[in-house]
């Protein structure tokens, strides 16, 4: 297949390129869109263009006016969460009012919140649930007797993540050690060690300081939705404590708490069994790599496509 990827360069975080990469190993033909120009030769050539979420890199109104005379499929996929604001419908989320002609323009959107599909199809998008991956490239942790940290955190800290910051508080008052990547310590509970933004595919040596990854994202009240640092995580054969998510598969190798109190007793528990964490984390990445990374997750959005076809 002919696939035209319309994405950004983004050299910390390359996560598209990981998608163009899947593309090329399950051997399709990819070009990627930078430009206005390109999309136009792209939108001639493929059989489908398939844009990264919010704008692609490139003005709305050039993506609308090459789509009201395209001649290929298009989809668009997306990576974020789009419902942030828990207190609002769909139709009143400020990311969904920004980009809701580019997702209208689509002949598919992927997203990541499967629990709202009834209601983005209410506002003319023609909404698909989507989940993230990991790049089958990634490494494995090391899983140490005495690791330096008892948990380790990446992502974004401050008052937008409140409860993350909380079950962080937690842990650190009952005497655990943390450590956080890529953000200053002002913004962090106290006593918690801040390290630089780490690349994604050196998060297994960053993992390899702690005896388990934290993971607590935005939201947890949307059936499906989960950040993509759970697959990062469990595909680099890490110990994963996670918050429950509605929608979560019962198999999946980590342990989920309801609350502070069901957070300390497992990280208590898995601090002291070296044995443990290292067969769940051996578990967690067979688990991953043979069915989470993003060539599976590119052979379903093809499987989108096709039946869009039939």
């Amino acid at each position: 297949m002919k696939l035209a990827m319309v994405y950004p360069e983004r050299a910390k975080w390359p996560k598209w390129s990981w998608v163009a990469d899947a593309a090329r190993a399950l051997g399709h033909d990819v070009r990627r869109v930078g430009t206005a120009i390109d999309l136009r030769e792209a939108d001639r050539w493929a059989d489908l263009v398939l844009f990264e979420h919010k704008n692609a890199g490139l003005n709305i109104a050039d993506i609308l006016a090459v789509a009201r005379l395209r001649k290929s499929r298009w989809g668009q996929w997306w990576f974020d969460l789009l419902a942030t604001d828990a207190g609002q419908p769909l139709a009143e989320q400020r990311l969904v009012k920004a980009f809701l002609p580019v997702m209208r323009a689509m002949d598919r959107v992927f997203v990541k919140e499967r629990g709202l599909l009834a209601q983005y199809r209410e506002l003319g998008i023609n909404a698909a649930y989507l989940d993230q991956g990991c790049p089958s490239a990634m490494r494995a942790c090391a899983h140490r007797e005495r690791p330096e940290f008892d948990v380790v955190i990446w992502g974004t800290a401050g008052s937008d993540y409140r409860q993350r910051m909380a079950d962080v508080r937690a842990l650190v008052k009952r005497g655990f050690s943390a450590v956080w990547a890529g953000h200053p310590s002002g913004s962090l509970p106290r006593r918690v060690v801040p390290v630089p933004f780490v690349p994604a595919l050196e998060l297994p040596k960053l993992a390899s300081r702690a005896a388990v990854v934290l993971c607590v994202d935005y939201r947890h009240d949307l059936d499906g939705y989960w950040s993509d640092r759970l697959w990062l995580a469990l595909g680099a054969g890490n110990c994963v404590v996670r918050r429950d998510t509605p929608g979560l598969d019962p198999a999946l190798p980590c342990y989920v708490y309801q609350d502070a109190a069901q957070l300390i007793e497992l990280v208590a528990g898995l601090k002291a069994d070296h044995e443990h964490r290292r067969a769940m984390g051996e578990a967690a990445r067979r688990y991953t790599l043979t069915g989470h990374t993003y060539e599976h997750r590119l052979r379903e959005l093809l499987n989108h496509h096709c039946e869009a076809e039939t």
